[in-house]
């Protein structure tokens, strides 16, 4: 089922990507791409890209060159909700790609951080999180850029609990798409719009911390350098 998704959907993406590339409305701020290892942790905000939540489908898009060299070692798992993707029959082929989470219950996020423990264990595959724990436009308390112009809402705390126990590479990534909405899109997906502007991206540099570093400090970490990618350039 992996190597169906990444030989079928893997190439569709791709060329979507590429397509708005080459026509200017997807920017890469980076020269190369970070090579990518099993069991690193690929960390992105989540801005609400083109209003259709896009930037599931860009982080794969943008690594699917090494991805389809090494599919069963960097295919990436990422955290899907299970009651808008992975219940519904038309996600079925996202399930081996997915560890879903059930964020209507209470103390969703540590589960989820356990379920991603024991899948890092096992698999050491790639894993894709957007730990803002929804779009960043759905938040009412958030850390703001030195700049103060840009910002994120605060990061789920068991992220650094992850990085913590797996001692992951962690590679962050920065996505924007002009002035961030106030509002989030009235569908999770719907048909893509420019009218923000082209998507920015901007790759940081791989992070690593050891089972000593404090998970609060990671997760601080973490935020604090996606904060100063958001301010570069």
């Amino acid at each position: 089922m992996i190597l169906l998704v990444v030989y079928t959907v893997g190439p569709a993406i791709r060329t979507v990507f590429l397509f708005f590339k080459w026509i200017g409305k997807i920017k890469i701020a980076n020269q190369e791409i970070p090579r990518l290892e099993p069991g690193a942790i690929v960390i992105a905000n989540h801005p609400d890209l083109l209003d259709c939540m896009f930037e599931i489908f860009l982080v794969p898009a943008i690594f699917f060159p090494q991805i389809a060299l090494h599919p069963l070692r960097l295919a990436p798992y990422f955290t899907p909700d299970r009651r808008n993707f992975t219940d519904k029959w038309w996600w079925a082929w996202l399930r081996p790609m997915a560890i879903s989470v059930d964020r209507s219950k209470e103390h969703g996020g540590v589960r989820e951080a356990r379920k991603m423990l024991d899948t890092a264990s096992e698999h050491k595959r790639v894993m894709m999180l957007l730990p803002e724990g929804g779009r960043t436009c759905t938040g009412k308390i958030f850390r703001w850029s030195r700049s103060k112009r840009k910002k994120i809402r605060d990061l789920k705390r068991s992220v650094g609990w992850l990085i913590s126990r797996t001692q992951a590479p962690v590679l962050t990534m920065w996505l924007e798409n002009g002035n961030p909405p106030d509002q989030p899109a009235k569908r999770l997906f719907s048909w893509p719009s420019f009218k923000r502007g082209p998507i920015l991206v901007r790759l940081g540099k791989f992070m690593q911390f050891s089972r000593e570093d404090d998970s609060v400090q990671i997760t601080d970490k973490i935020a604090n350098n996606l904060l100063e990618l958001a301010d570069q350039g």
